[in-house]
């Protein structure tokens, strides 16, 4: 681990860790540290983490009215009934996904109009890892659901009715 204080206490400047891959960086610096002292470099969880998941897609998903989350389902299910590549093209074609495959594998948003990229979606649905997953059938990625919680319908007339309930729902979701 590396422990250090994110304000320089002369100048009083904060470490700024928004910036593109300074994470990264950090862990890149921390596997060199312990490579030249001989400590153990975690690996476990780099390859497939989850990527950042924004407010709206997470509302989305927690209403079932997500295109990605919709995707990520079928893709999956189409996975396991597929035999080869091509059939799981097909299988996705006839549940009414459009795709198309240069660089990257994408299936067109039908409210949007927009093909979106399944690269977007995660290692594990990379047109290369599909096609591992659909030779290497006993292979099930981890996956960690972003999803554990409970939504308040606030559409119900004692919602409608009563104000401080419906602020009161609005604060728990």
């Amino acid at each position: 681990h590396i422990i250090f204080n994110d304000i320089d206490f002369t100048t009083l400047k904060m470490f700024d860790s928004k910036r593109v891959n300074t994470l990264d960086r950090l862990r890149e610096e921390n596997d060199k540290i312990s490579e030249k002292y001989g400590l153990s470099i975690i690996e476990e969880g780099r390859k497939g983490r989850n990527k950042y998941v924004d407010f709206n897609e997470y509302v989305a998903r927690a209403k079932k009215k997500s295109f990605k989350g919709s995707l990520e389902e079928m893709i999956d299910k189409n996975i396991s009934k597929s035999n080869s590549f091509h059939e799981f093209l097909r299988f996705m074609q006839q549940e009414g996904y459009e795709h198309k495959q240069g660089k990257y594998l994408s299936f067109l948003n039908p409210k949007s109009g927009k093909f979106m990229r399944t690269k977007t979606l995660g290692f594990h649905y990379l047109a290369s890892s599909i096609q591992f997953r659909i030779e290497n059938k006993d292979y099930s990625p981890i996956q960690t659901s972003i999803m554990n919680r409970h939504w308040i319908d606030k559409s119900h007339e004692k919602f409608k009715e009563n104000k401080g309930l419906q602020k009161w729902a609005t604060k728990q979701n």
